[in-house]
């Protein structure tokens, strides 16, 4: 919790480095606070929103939605800034975006080739999380009985994900349904041309 805490801290500092605009922020209720973040308090991390209606309101980070304070911050972050691609890419792992994150870690490369290996070592962790998420979303479709679900998920992870172990495990998995699936339909054509 701590390490998703200084998440979105560090977000909402990036955000609030950069010209202030209107924008919106969820709330872990459920509602929208619309208006601009004019501040952020580390010590009691703490948002300062002007609203909409020019009033002033102080907002706990624990009460903000954390995609959405990613998603509010991601186009305020300079993109030949390496070191604030790299935290914003970060933020987007946390918050399950991860071709946002992939495009921010490219992003950091292009702005400093030099530090590549921290880029490389960014991006093996964004493929470790995408993966197990991927598998976690198949799985999850397939006890639910959506198959198509689970396929599209599998499908997934094998192209985009080939080199992790569960890129490996997806191929094998959809090899085993499409072998059941032929195997179901050869069946049902000799049914029927048994039964004529």
């Amino acid at each position: 919790m701590r390490a998703l805490t200084a998440g979105l801290a560090m977000a909402l500092v990036l955000a609030l480095a950069a010209p202030a605009r209107a924008s919106h922020v969820k709330l872990k209720t459920g509602g929208y606070v619309r208006g601009e973040a004019i501040s952020y308090d580390e010590a009691t991390e703490t948002l300062t929103f002007q609203m909409e209606d020019g009033s002033v309101k102080d907002f706990a980070l624990d009460d903000l939605d954390k995609r959405s304070v990613y998603l509010v911050n991601r186009s305020r972050v300079p993109k030949d800034d390496f070191d604030r691609q790299v935290r914003i890419g970060r933020l987007a792992v946390e918050v399950e975006l991860f071709a946002h994150a992939a495009r921010h870690f490219d992003q950091a490369r292009a702005a400093d080739p030099s530090r590549g290996a921290e880029v490389d070592a960014e991006v093996a962790q964004l493929k470790r999380q995408a993966a197990t998420y991927g598998m976690a979303k198949a799985r999850s479709a397939v006890s639910k009985g959506d198959l198509k679900e689970a396929e599209k998920w599998l499908v997934k992870l094998a192209e985009k994900l080939p080199d992790e172990p569960e890129g490996a495990q997806a191929r094998q998995m959809l090899d085993q349904y499409y072998a059941r699936i032929r195997d179901e339909k050869e069946a049902e054509v000799l049914a029927r041309a048994s039964a004529e």
